[in-house]
This record gives C-alpha cells, structure tokens and sequence, in this order.
C-alpha cells in the first residue's frame, strides 16, 4: 500500500485522453492510503476542464491556470501538495503500476532516495540502484 503521496499530472488539451483517469483513480482506490491525485490544467481549450469538474473521487484535487508550460502546471501543483512525497506523472498511464508500489515501500522505510524518470531507485549516499 503506498502512503502519503501527491501523484501530480499536468495536463493541457487531453480531451481525448482524459478517460485514462479513471484507470489512475481505480487504481487508486485499491493501491494507496492517504494518497492525492493532483491534475494541474495548464491552459486547456477543448473539453478536457469539463471532463475533470464532471469527475466524483473525494482524493482528487485539481487546478486551472493560464498557459504557462507544463513546468509552471507542475510547480503550482507541487506547491499545493499536501503531502510527504510526490510524484509526477502522465496522463498516459505510460509507466508501471508495479513500479510505484514497490518504489514507495521502499522510500518509506529509508531516507535519501530520490525516484528517476520511474525506472530506477538510487541511494543517494551510496549511489546504489535497485
């Protein structure tokens, strides 16, 4: 189960993708505690504000912004997070599930870890992966 994190996407015109958000929010649901799903819209002229207002799940939270790049999406975001981690994610679901569980298992019973790009787990005292 993973603890205590923001899961920040940024999102800008994803109308037609969008849907994938309830695949996060399943799994969601069953794979974490005390967890938020952060969506920072960036900008978005199609449907994609609609869809996200029309979403009923108590731990997503979401904010609207100017078009300002992806990196200012990911800042607000990050400076409204609640929690002790964080992680910034696509709206794609390009990464693995799998991935996150086992990474924050292990974040939470150490210190100085620092996730990369969700494919590698590095101490940053002993420069070791795993």
């Amino acid at each position: 189960m993973i603890n205590d994190v923001s899961f920040i996407i940024p999102v800008y015109n994803e109308e037609k993708r969008i849907f994938n958000i309830r695949n996060w929010i399943k799994w969601f649901r069953k794979n974490t505690n005390n967890c938020e799903l952060v969506l920072s819209l960036n900008g978005c002229n199609d449907g994609t504000e609609k869809i996200v207002k029309s979403l009923k799940y108590k731990n997503l939270k979401y904010y609207v912004s100017k078009n300002k790049g992806r990196g200012y999406a990911i800042k607000k975001a990050l400076n409204n997070s609640k929690k002790k981690y964080s992680s910034i994610c696509s709206i794609d679901n390009a990464w693995n599930k799998n991935f996150y569980i086992k990474a924050f298992k292990e974040i939470s019973k150490k210190k100085n870890y620092f996730v990369y790009m969700d494919l590698k787990i590095i101490n940053i005292q002993n420069k070791k992966e795993f």
